[in-house]
């Protein structure tokens, strides 16, 4: 029975010894680390897209290559006292990033070496054009300052001409702005003017005027041919042409003029003061800036549809008051004005 006893108590040792174990190994066994709770997700932000890239800058443009300059002659007649200075006034036209310019009168021109060969050369006057034409032949010639055109043309060649009066119905419309009574004109001409008397003819149709034209030969008949038509007319018209007037019979027509009530028209101030009603001059400015525009083209090459003769646009108007009054004319606004085409 002890031994039975010794066996119980033997058990019950092992088993409290176990028990005991048991609980040591659970006080040496590391508690287990709780699970973490992941984060909620976080909403992804979208990276903001980058700027576009800039554009290449564009290559500046090539400067403009410099323009070509032209060299350009202007010769004018040394017998003339206002050539020089309407060839003055065109070289000053002409923009110097252009044109070389030299001006020369038509006495001391000289033939050019090979190659100093003018673009286009430009005369002005008669002798101008008959110098520039010995001395540059085969060379481009624009002309100005020439009453009798038609001679010049008949030359042939390369030649362009800028007619030498004002716009003739610019200057009857000025005139019947002196006279408005003027309905009746009487005009003589040496010969071989035909174009110059239709230009004529049909300016005084344009303004309600009636062309009496006649064909002289001489001054004296010049003269003759106005003393027969004083009484018809209301005005005489007097061209520049030396071939039918002299100094001698220009005083005696203008007394003739005045003593018979007709008003005359003339081409140069100065006849003012013999008796002359009015005077339509070109203006210098004018002549300048429509030889230059001619020069150009003809430098250019644009020549296909220049004319022979290109027209001035405007007029320089003096009237005589003295005159006026003597033909009990209305006294005028202005006795000096410069009137334009169109005006």
């Amino acid at each position: 029975m002890r031994h039975d006893g010794r066996h119980r108590r033997s058990i019950t040792t092992t088993l409290a010894a176990a028990a005991m174990l048991a609980i040591a190994g659970c006080a040496t066994t590391p508690p287990k680390t709780p699970e973490e709770t992941p984060p909620p997700p976080v909403a992804s932000v979208p990276e903001p897209a980058p700027p576009p890239a800039a554009p290449a800058p564009a290559p500046l443009p090539k400067p403009p290559p410099a323009p070509l300059r032209r060299d350009v002659t202007v010769v004018f007649d040394a017998d003339t006292a206002s050539a020089a200075a309407t060839a003055a006034a065109i070289a000053e036209a002409l923009p110097p990033q252009q044109y070389r310019v030299v001006t020369v009168d038509s006495a001391n021109l000289a033939p050019p070496t090979p190659r100093s060969q003018p673009t286009v050369v430009i005369a002005v006057g008669r002798a101008a054009v008959d110098a520039a034409r010995a001395r540059f032949p085969g060379r481009p010639i624009v002309f100005c300052q020439v009453f009798a055109y038609e001679d010049v043309l008949k030359g042939g060649g390369a030649i362009w001409g800028v007619h030498s009066l004002p716009p003739l119905a610019l200057q009857l419309k000025a005139w019947q702005t002196i006279d408005p009574t003027l309905r009746s004109i009487a005009l003589i001409l040496g010969e071989d003017r035909g174009a110059l008397a239709t230009e004529a003819t049909n300016a005084a149709a344009s303004v309600g005027a009636e062309m009496r034209l006649e064909t002289s030969h001489s001054d004296r008949e010049t003269l003759y041919l106005f003393k027969r038509l004083a009484g018809q007319v209301d005005g005489l018209w007097l061209f520049p042409d030396n071939r039918v007037l002299s100094p001698t019979v220009l005083r005696e027509l203008l007394s003739y003029a005045n003593s018979h009530s007709v008003g005359v028209l003339a081409l140069n101030e100065s006849l003012l003061r013999w008796g002359a009603l009015a005077s339509a001059a070109s203006v210098p400015a004018d002549i300048a800036e429509t030889v230059r525009l001619v020069a150009e083209r003809v430098a250019a090459g644009r020549t296909q549809d220049l004319p022979a003769m290109t027209p001035l646009r405007a007029a320089e108007l003096h009237v005589n008051p003295a005159v006026a009054a003597a033909l009990g004319l209305p006294r005028v606004a202005e006795q000096h004005w410069v009137a334009r085409d169109p005006d």
